[in-house]
């Protein structure tokens, strides 16, 4: 726990990314550009709840 506390404090621009990469794993079937559809808030997230 405190080893990740302080990795986390010592890189917290690295907390902007995981918001795209969690978007990517948990739609890991989606094509890229329908990931950007996605994103860009044009298209339902078809696993929200899961």
């Amino acid at each position: 726990m405190e080893k990740k506390t302080l990795r986390k404090n010592l890189l917290p621009q690295k907390q902007n990314i995981p918001v795209v990469r969690s978007t990517t794993i948990a739609l890991p079937k989606l094509s890229e550009e329908e990931l950007e559809l996605v994103a860009a808030g044009l298209v339902p997230f078809p696993r929200l709840h899961s």
